[in-house]
């Protein structure tokens, strides 16, 4: 199969990649030519890697022969939506959940001339467990979550051969998180309360990822393989369960 990748710059894309290229030939993309430049000189031969930012380049892949999409693009915006201009909220919703519709309906429209293909979207469990100063993140992958999941029953319905798969991670030590939670400052309006309070949320924060995040991402990656290589994947991939199992009980008590 020729898979594209999106965000291949982050630590799970990258092993999803290196562990499929046996078998397979990787379009590895990058938001950046730096990070692109970063991973080129460690990767085999079956990985192609290039500057894809989903916001502005995806006609680049209209001329490529794609059989499987693997979607990892994603940025987190921290802070509070109540002390920050609501542009930033705009600007997570564009990359986390417009232009992701945007790659899908593409690759899609390429599937769809072969009747065959996979679609992989990576959502995030944040979206069922809204966190203080993560609102713009967490927001923007629950609407992901919800019409990638409308998606899948359409293709159901119509008998596609293309198939769906919604990734949703739980909290893994990537450095993702930690970002998230240090560039409040950047985009909280510093005139607000929130941006004057805002070492007791990084605090909070720190406490809550220190306690909940998976170092090892071995779970996720692997699982994110097996469906990969799989003729029909299933519609689901959550890991750790832990977290699964912990956010189903808060589901059930809390909303």
């Amino acid at each position: 199969m020729n898979i594209l990748i999106t965000g291949g710059a982050s630590n799970i894309a990258y092993q999803v990649a290196n562990k499929i290229s046996k078998n397979h030939r990787i379009y590895l993309t990058t938001h950046t030519n730096k990070q692109s430049n970063k991973i080129k000189h460690k990767v085999n031969d079956n990985i192609e890697c290039f500057k894809l930012d989903i916001n502005k380049d995806l006609h680049l892949i209209d001329n490529l022969d794609i059989d499987c999409l693997i979607s990892f693009a994603a940025i987190g915006i921290g802070g509070s939506i109540l002390g920050m201009d609501t542009k930033y909220l705009k600007d997570n919703f564009n990359t986390n959940f417009f232009s992701q519709i945007e790659l899908i309906k593409r690759v899609y429209k390429q599937m769809e001339k072969k009747n065959k293909g996979k679609i992989f979207i990576t959502s995030s469990l944040a979206g069922f467990l809204p966190l203080p100063m993560l609102g713009n993140y967490c927001s923007s992958k629950s609407a992901l979550s919800t019409i990638i999941t409308s998606i899948y029953y359409e293709l159901k319905l119509i008998k596609s051969n293309i198939t769906i798969t919604l990734i949703e991670p739980g909290a893994y030590y990537t450095g993702f998180n930690q970002v998230m939670i240090d560039n409040k400052d950047n985009y909280l309006n510093k005139e607000s309360i929130f941006y004057k309070q805002k070492d007791k949320f990084t605090n909070l924060q720190n406490k809550i990822f220190n306690l909940i995040e998976k170092k090892n991402t071995k779970g996720i990656v692997n699982a994110i393989v097996r469906q990969v290589n799989k003729p029909k994947p299933r519609f689901h991939i959550r890991k750790p369960i832990i977290q699964v199992i912990f956010i189903k009980i808060y589901i059930f008590f809390f909303r």
